[in-house]
């Protein structure tokens, strides 16, 4: 079985007919074309969550930001988001406003069509440099555009609010910055696999390496767990000149956060935590009596296979095909395109699960795990293609 080779103008033309169609797919929501609920808490002052939680944290800190005069406050903040949201609050005059609602709007633009946009190309550029093919680059895209509504159709999320589809659609405002800082991932994972193609990189690799990971970070602390991918791919050819450049531009980046920790908290390197008694701690955890614990514990492990038990039918047999299937689509990776690929992605996957696994709110918001669906998506063609026995689909690259 041989696939014709795609010409570059095709690769291109088939990533914007994949944007149009992802235009169409918001405008048949917002238009209520189907059922998705779309007051999203953001448009309307009668959300249920429209006005509390770490919205209105960041909303307060960008206004205070604009007119200098950031309070002391004792819960853990990436300031990056404050300061992603301070032009929105400039250039729509919201410094005076006490609730958000002034931003959310533009930011929900910017969001669902510009940046999801821009996510298109980032994956399917992926796609392309990890089966060094573009029909399937672009078959990446085409995963990665269509595959929320697989939880549209079976409206799999805990409240049954289709939660899980506006998610992974970036139907949400900016003003929670989980998509933003997915996309800046994409990008630094584009470059992590140019680091494993090219056997003599430019600098300017390292100090966009170091750029976008130092933003993304800034955005969601969390992006520090790919610390693991970035370490292996340091070190697999050492550059101490690429690596000290990557090095200084992160901690350039992310020089804001330090400061901010040292006047909120006290320390440059201390972060602080959520304030006992603050009305999001502990917020709605998913049911009273469970087992699950706030923040990150390994009691929440078994709390995840609680809820996963709750919406999926023969839980143990369905666990026991993925692990199966896990292990089969790394075998193929590692098999036909080496074993730096398969580190790469095995280290991008892996201690991203195991952290937010252990994370309460990571059991019901897909909006934490945006980060990894590329290579998530990767891992299951590579399943499919081993389940199939196709092998010279991904033996051959395209040419130039």
């Amino acid at each position: 079985m041989q696939l014709k080779e795609m010409n570059n103008k095709i690769f291109w033309s088939g990533i914007l007919i994949l944007i149009f169609l992802r235009m169409f797919m918001v405008l048949a929501v917002m238009l209520n074309y189907t059922s998705v609920p779309f007051f999203m808490d953001y448009f309307s002052v009668n959300g249920q969550e429209a006005s509390h939680g770490d919205k209105t944290v960041y909303f307060r800190l960008a206004k205070e930001i604009i007119n200098s005069d950031i309070k002391q406050v004792s819960y853990r903040t990436p300031i990056g988001t404050p300061l992603y949201l301070v032009p929105y609050v400039w250039l729509w005059d919201a410094g005076n406003d006490k609730t958000h609602f002034a931003i959310t709007r533009p930011t929900f633009l910017v969001n669902t069509f510009l940046f999801y946009f821009i996510s298109i190309i980032i994956v399917c550029l992926i796609g392309r440099e990890i089966f060094k093919k573009r029909i399937y680059g672009l078959a990446l895209g085409v995963l990665y555009v269509f595959s929320p509504w697989i939880f549209y159709f079976l409206d799999l999320s805990p409240y049954q609010n289709h939660s899980f589809f506006i998610n992974l659609m970036w139907l949400v405002s900016g003003l929670l910055t989980d998509s933003p800082s997915a996309l800046l991932m994409y990008i630094v994972f584009y470059y992590a696999l140019k680091f494993i193609k090219n056997e003599k990189l430019k600098m300017r690799d390292y100090v966009f390496y170091g750029f976008f990971w130092g933003l993304a970070c800034l955005l969601r602390e969390s992006n520090a767990i790919f610390v693991f991918a970035t370490a292996y791919l340091m070190l697999r050819k050492i550059n101490i000149k690429g690596i000290m450049i990557s090095a200084s531009v992160f901690i350039l980046v992310y020089t804001p956060q330090f400061i901010y920790n040292h006047f909120a908290h006290g320390s440059f390197l201390s972060n602080g935590k959520n304030a006992l008694g603050s009305p999001w701690a502990g917020y709605h955890l998913f049911e009273k009596g469970t087992i699950a614990q706030d923040g990150i514990t390994p009691e929440n492990y078994l709390y995840l296979l609680t809820v996963l038990d709750k919406y999926i039918p023969m839980l143990p047999l369905v666990l026991c095909f993925v692990i199966i299937f896990l292990t089969f689509s790394f075998f193929y990776i590692y098999k036909y395109r080496g074993r730096e690929y398969f580190y790469l992605i095995f280290l991008w996957i892996m201690p991203f699960t195991a952290l937010y696994a252990a994370f309460n709110t990571g059991a019901r918001a897909i909006r934490y795990w945006l980060p990894i669906i590329p290579q998530a998506l990767i891992i299951m063609i590579f399943g499919f293609l081993f389940i199939f026995n196709i092998k010279k689909l991904i033996m051959k690259d395209d040419k130039k």
